[in-house]
């Protein structure tokens, strides 16, 4: 484009900003032109603006990692922002793109040594074009023809009160460039070479050169001083040159050759060279003007110029022929490829990508076909993370399409595809996660932008329709994505891969029996294309099989099974049968992410785990929301509370405003929340969830509430829906236990013990624990909780451990040993340092350690993050404020009161904190009076409780 060369002008001229200018209108116009960003990155070094330049390049390397000069500026770039961690990457690249550069060797080992580059020339002064300058110097002209005399003015001036001449003003000239490959300095005429005037009038007579010296030397008068001449920008002075010295050898050698062709051709005239035996007889040829050619000459000639014409007409028409043959094939092979990709499987797109491949083999200047192959290679890479390099090669090629010729939508679509498979996965020299977000939000609403106005044209077009809604999920807009994936699926011509996103989004609300007669209704469309291609190639023994079902109606509807802890035989039989042989990275990682679920519901943990770490492990791993949701939520029923975390910071979205709640994700952040220990709050971000995972969370949230009876109706209900869910049976009966007196609580009792019997983890016997501790029996409680803790391995995991050291640790603190409650709140906060009950617990050891100051210290970040404190936080408050430094006894005997009317706490707990803070306290609140106080046990030597603190 023009606006480059201009560009490149002003940079020459020293004149950045006007290039500045020039490339950011040039730039609105064309946007996808890489010289036009180099340009324009060139422009903000040469102002020092580092960082827009940062930003301009990192587009460049983004899309052309072949660009040698935006990866040496962009190297450069970083090491003036002292960036040398990622300029050491991005320069290596560069010299691998130009090895014999020794700029780029020398930035090089200065990155690597942490050396920072000398500091910048200062901002460059414009330099006037070539006759526009103004110095008040007069030319000197030669004395030739019309030379002016000389002036006054052109006499140096004396400088006030004598002395040397002043000489006059220098035109301006620009500062000097930056060093560096990137930014050209402006080409100066004093290099370069000189011009040639031997063709011009020489100025003065030149006299014949003497090689001899004179007899006499006369005397020489002296030559007047030169008058001084100014030097003016731009004026080149005019050379004559003197006669060009002759070479004696070469005149020479050319007389040598001369003389020995002559003497030849004297030899043959004279017949001194004739071979013997040999002569030619001397013919007489007739050369009158009169002669004409006989018969045999004319046929000759007719001959040859029939043969010449059927020549030329046989081959132009074997070159027409199969030109016409050549674009017949390639049409059709087209047509091939586009008719294989509806469905949007993988081998269809393999199959579209292998025709095209087909096609330029005959064709390779085909512009429609690369256009072809680059939206098949996008979609690809978009549906299964396959490698983008095809696409950023074909979509260089397809350039030349303009937006009304053919192929114009396919570039579009393949631009669109490309962009959001590698949304936010950033590029080399990226300086942080920040950087990463801001490249990938103006990424995706340039993308918005071009699909929508495509859109408006074209209103039926389901591939554009589909990536508009992909885009609105990608930024956030979940509700208006999911209304135009819908739209985009419905109808007689409705998209496949819009129909298995639509009941992906139902599987994330939890509603996969909403989302099943989807997957069935695109698995019947598969099957009926699949019985079509085995019909037309039953003879054809090259034909390669296709699988026989959809796989991303597989790998969905065998996650919304696992998820919903129903038909998992099948989920996992789906799986292992229909996905056989390598699988594209993003099936791999889904499928990966399946199995995990499914094992876990059959509680074969070890294989669980192993599934999720290969999800994870994969190359090109999905940078999807909705995934990181999943490995999030499979890390925290595993009990990897920090692995839960760090898949959570994963989420992120690129939409220009706040996005909008996700189910999978707010589950995520509920069971988050929950593992804090802060149940109230994970209530209020789960109330509205649906499905068996929701359910559960609340269940357990309930019962940290102190609300068994309401955990009961949660936990039953997830029963319901799932029989085979273990642990929804084992809250069942834990909640029951909890909630109710008599034969229903003993009948409760043994149903855990049943289940906790027949679970493979130790969740059952964890809940048989808590169970005995919130009825008050101690003694079978401990036992349990031990059980619980004891022999933990990758098939019988505790994934509530820190729970189960927590409530050990109070039971041990109720019965005065205090040491060992201490190791077990440590071993606790090294599974979960964010659990607030063991925080809360920590402080209550520390209160009876008397010390109520810093046990209040300790409360203060769990009141302030608990919405609804438990009964006992308030009683270990009440006790410390009333036992402080400066007691308040006034407001903890308002706690107590408070308590007792609330029925939080039982009475013998009120009576022994009121005991400890005023003796006289019980019998003025009419609690009972006080037990004696137990002694303090020393620790125990079980064999048990022993093993549990090796552990």
């Amino acid at each position: 484009p023009a606006f480059i060369d201009l560009g490149e002008a002003y940079l020459a001229l020293g004149r950045p900003r006007d290039a500045l200018q020039v490339g950011t209108v040039g730039l609105g116009a064309a946007p996808d032109s890489l010289e036009g960003r180099v340009m324009l990155a060139r422009a903000h070094a040469a102002m020092h603006q580092w960082k827009e330049a940062q930003g301009e390049l990192l587009r460049v390397v983004k899309v052309d990692r072949s660009n040698r000069q935006g990866f040496a500026l962009l190297g450069e770039v970083l090491l003036r922002r002292q960036d040398y961690e990622r300029a050491v990457p991005v320069l290596q690249h560069a010299q691998n793109l130009d090895p014999t550069s020794p700029q780029i060797l020398a930035m090089l080992r200065r990155a690597r040594a942490g050396q920072p580059l000398d500091p910048p020339p200062p901002q460059p002064t414009p330099v006037p074009p070539r006759g526009e300058t103004d110095n008040g110097a007069q030319i000197i002209r030669s004395r030739g023809q019309g030379a002016a005399p000389v002036s006054p003015a052109m006499v140096p001036r004396q400088r006030p009160g004598g002395g040397m001449p002043m000489s006059p003003p220098m035109p301006p000239v620009a500062s000097p460039a930056m060093p560096t490959m990137a930014v050209a300095p402006a080409s100066d005429w004093r290099s370069e070479p000189a011009p040639d005037w031997r063709h011009e009038p020489a100025t003065e007579a030149a006299p014949p050169p003497s090689f001899a010296e004179p007899a006499y030397a006369p005397a020489r008068t002296p030559r007047p001083a030169p008058l001084p001449t100014a030097v003016v920008e731009g004026v080149r002075p005019r050379i004559v040159q003197a006669a060009r010295p002759q070479n004696a050898a070469a005149a020479s050698l050319r007389q040598s050759a001369a003389v020995g062709e002559s003497y030849l051709n004297d030899l043959l005239t004279g017949g001194l060279l004739d071979v013997a035996g040999v002569r030619v007889p001397d013919a007489d040829f007739d050369l009158r003007p009169d002669r004409r050619w006989g018969r045999s000459t004319r046929r000759a000639f007719v001959f040859l110029f029939v043969v010449l014409v059927l020549g030329l007409g046989g081959g132009g028409t074997w070159y027409w022929w199969s030109e016409k043959q050549k674009a017949e094939a390639v049409a059709r092979l087209q047509a091939e490829s586009q008719a294989a990709i509806p469905l949007g499987d993988y081998a269809g797109l393999e199959t579209c990508l292998r025709k095209l491949t087909e096609a330029l083999e005959k064709d390779k200047t085909s512009l429609l076909t690369y256009a072809y192959v680059a939206e098949c290679a996008a979609l690809e890479a978009l549906l299964y993370g396959t490698d983008a390099e095809s696409v950023n090669t074909a979509l260089k090629l397809a350039k030349e399409i303009k937006p009304d010729e053919p192929g114009a939508r396919e570039v579009m679509i393949a631009r669109a595809a490309l962009e959001l498979s590698r949304l936010g996965l950033g590029a080399p020299g990226d300086s942080s996660q920040t950087a990463i977000a801001q490249v990938a939000k103006s990424t995706l609403a340039e993308q918005r932008k071009a699909l929508d106005a495509f859109g408006a044209k074209h209103e039926k077009d389901r591939w554009v329709q589909w990536l508009r809604g992909r885009a609105m999920l990608a930024a956030g807009e979940r509700k208006a994505g999911r209304a135009v994936i819908r739209a985009a699926s419905e109808g007689d011509d409705g998209l496949a891969i819009a129909m298995i996103d639509t009941a992906d989004l139902l599987v994330d609300d939890g509603l996969f029996d909403q989302a099943a007669p989807i997957y069935d209704q695109v698995s019947g469309l598969y099957q009926k294309a699949l019985a079509a291609y085995e019909k037309s190639t039953a003879g054809n023994d090259k034909a390669e099989a296709k699988p026989k079902e959809h796989p991303l109606v597989v790998v969905g509807r065998s996650l919304g099974r696992a998820e919903a802890s129903v038909q998992i035989e099948d989920a996992l039989g789906e799986i292992n049968v229909k996905l056989t042989g390598k699988q594209p990275p993003r099936l791999t990682a889904y499928a990966g992410l399946a199995m995990s679920q499914a094992y876990t519901a059959q509680q074969d943990y070890a294989k669980a785990k192993e599934s999720l770490q290969k999800a994870m492990s994969g190359k090109r791993a999905p940078n999807e929301p909705r995934f990181w949701a999943r490995i999030a939520w499979a890390s925290y029923a595993r009990g990897d509370v920090a692995g839960t975390s760090t898949a959570r910071a994963r989420i992120v979205w690129f939409g220009a405003s706040k996005a909008e709640d996700e189910p999978e994700v707010q589950l995520v952040d509920a069971a988050l929340l929950l593992a804090s220990g802060l149940p109230e709050k994970a209530l209020g971000l789960s109330d509205k969830l649906k499905g068996v995972r929701p359910q559960i969370l609340r269940a357990y949230a309930y019962l940290d509430l102190g609300k068994p009876r309401d955990a009961f109706q949660e936990a039953d209900a997830a029963s319901k829906l799932a029989p085979d869910n273990a642990e929804a049976r084992i809250l069942r009966e834990q909640a029951r236990m909890m909630s109710t007196e008599g034969k229903e609580r003993t009948a409760a009792t043994e149903a855990l013990e049943k289940q906790a019997r027949a679970a493979k983890s130790k969740i059952g016997r964890h809940a048989l624990g808590v169970a005995y501790l919130a009825n008050g029996n101690l003694k079978d409680a401990q036992v349990q909780l031990e059980q619980a803790l004891a022999e933990l391995t990758d098939e019988s995991p505790n994934p509530l451990a820190y729970r189960s050291h927590t409530a050990l640790a109070e039971i041990l603190l109720q019965n005065g040993d205090i040491p060992n409650a201490g190791k077990q709140l440590d071993e606790a906060l090294k599974l979960n340092s964010g659990y607030f009950p063991t925080r809360a617990l920590q402080a209550k050891v520390v209160l009876r350690h008397g010390e109520p100051d810093r046990a209040l210290e300790m409360l203060k970040p769990i009141f302030d993050e608990m919405g609804t404190v438990p009964g006992s936080l308030r009683l270990v408050q009440a006790e410390a404020i009333g036992t402080k430094r400066n007691p308040d006894k006034a407001s903890a005997a308002g706690i107590l009161k408070d308590l007792k009317d609330k029925d939080q706490v039982p009475l013998a707990d009120l009576s022994r904190t009121a005991a400890a803070i005023d003796p006289k306290l019980p019998k003025e609140l009419g609690l009972p009076e006080p037990a004696a106080p137990e002694a303090v046990k020393p620790p125990t030597t079980d064999r048990r409780s022993s093993g549990s603190r090796r552990r």
